[in-house]
């Protein structure tokens, strides 16, 4: 197998030569906020639940890198996936994830309502996501969920989640 793919690749995943299985678990604690915001902190803003949503409130601060933030594990050198939903947000959300919550040096910046999903290497083992608002405004988030993900080797770079194992 030369690896060549032709045509308008859109995944190329479990291609390599490492052939341990691949067992994913979900790595975000209370990602889907059913009931309360339990396992979120606070920093420049005020988080709170609502309707089944995390609501990041920026408007009485105006802090710098106002989010709501969660520590997380994973393993230096692993590819991983994060995907969130941002339900509502007066001006731009920002979704992070990085070794510092409070300046986070990777994050999607100005992002809409809608999912969105990123692909990406853990360069540290203690690392934090950041559901971020901007300025003096308000975002509500919704389903976030970090995962181990299986590398996609083809040019779009998505990554696959892993739900289970995945036998190679």
């Amino acid at each position: 197998n030369t690896g060549w793919m032709v045509g308008d690749i859109k995944l190329a995943a479990i291609t390599g030569t490492d052939t341990t299985n691949v067992t994913g678990s979900e790595l975000v604690t209370n990602g889907t906020f059913d009931s309360n915001v339990t396992g979120w902190t606070a920093y420049n803003a005020v988080i709170s639940h609502d309707s089944g949503t995390i609501k990041v409130d920026d408007t009485a601060n105006a802090g710098v890198n106002s989010n709501a933030y969660q520590e997380v594990t994973l393993e230096v050198g692993k590819t991983y996936t994060i995907s969130v939903d941002v339900t509502s947000t007066t001006d731009s959300a920002y979704i992070a994830i990085s070794t510092s919550f409070t300046s986070p040096s990777w994050y999607a910046a100005g992002v809409g309502v809608g999912t969105h999903t990123y692909t990406f290497t853990a360069g540290a083992t203690t690392q934090y996501i950041a559901l971020c608002t901007n300025g003096t405004s308000v975002s509500n988030f919704d389903n976030v969920t970090l995962r181990l993900a299986e590398e996609d080797r083809s040019f779009n770079n998505n990554g696959l989640q892993v739900f289970g194992s995945v036998t190679k």
